[in-house]
């Protein structure tokens, strides 16, 4: 399970919405404290919870196994449990190998994570008493490759585990086949990034348009693998503005109109 931090908690009258904010590897969970505080600004009724990996690296946590990356450069040493601390130079390289680790073994790191990473989820939404439609998953670097994992996810009535999920410099450890037309997705990259280059949201992207997926990607030039006020800027902007696809389609009919006419 995850590491919890309540930025923002659920009003008196219950909250609207649920944002859960997934730090990267080996960041403290503070990094995230600017954009969950514009965020509350401008969202008054929603609940913010910022998830950090349950693997202690560097100065905060690891989603995936510090194991992987240790076994990808060939220095693995040992099995490395929950909780352990593998310090400072394995936060960096935790964070780096998203880029360098093939899909089959990024795919199994992720695949390990899952199972706690949902049941984070949905623990706070039974807490918060928020829907999954109206809960949205923010990951940055790793927490980005995690977030995109949990959003494929369905309850069980067959829904998303999530309505929308923002990324900013992850990626996909395996593209999927099917995506919900319920979830709404948001990629955000920095053209500078040096940690998760760019290219991958570009692929993903492109094969999620094929899908017909309610997808957006925005690569920002100059911009770096951190989530600089500009950077958080955009996430905002995209969550105030974007209207999901399916229920602006929805109204569409309700009117008589070409629902595909807002695609």
């Amino acid at each position: 399970m995850a590491i919890a931090h309540v930025l923002k908690p659920a009003p008196a009258e219950g909250a609207a919405q649920l944002f859960l904010l997934f730090s990267d590897a080996g960041q403290p969970w503070q990094g995230l404290q600017p954009l969950g505080d514009r965020l509350a600004a401008a969202f008054e009724s929603a609940a913010i919870v910022v998830l950090q990996g349950p693997y202690v690296v560097g100065e905060g946590g690891a989603w995936l196994s510090p194991l992987a990356g240790l076994e990808q450069q060939g220095a693995a040493t040992g099995a490395v449990g929950s909780g352990a601390s593998v310090g400072p130079e394995t936060s960096f390289s935790a964070t780096a190998l998203l880029d360098r680790m093939s899909e089959e073994s990024l795919t199994r790191a992720v695949d390990l994570a899952l199972p706690g990473c949902l049941g984070s989820i949905r623990a706070w939404q039974a807490k918060m008493k928020v829907l999954p439609e109206a809960t949205a998953l923010i990951g940055q670097g790793e927490g980005a490759t995690m977030a995109l994992a949990a959003a494929l996810a369905t309850m069980e009535d067959g829904h998303p585990v999530c309505g929308r999920v923002s990324v900013v410099g992850g990626r996909y450890a395996t593209m999927p086949e099917v995506v919900s037309p319920a979830l709404v997705l948001h990629f955000l990259h920095g053209k500078a990034d040096t940690t998760v280059h760019f290219s991958h949201t570009v692929r993903a992207a492109e094969q999620l348009v094929k899908q017909d997926a309610d997808v957006v990607a925005d690569i920002v030039p100059h911009e770096g693998s951190g989530l600089s006020d500009e950077m958080a800027g955009w996430l905002l902007d995209r969550f105030r503005t974007r209207v999901p696809r399916h229920l602006w389609q929805a109204a569409m009919r309700v009117q008589g109109a070409d629902p595909d006419s807002c695609s």
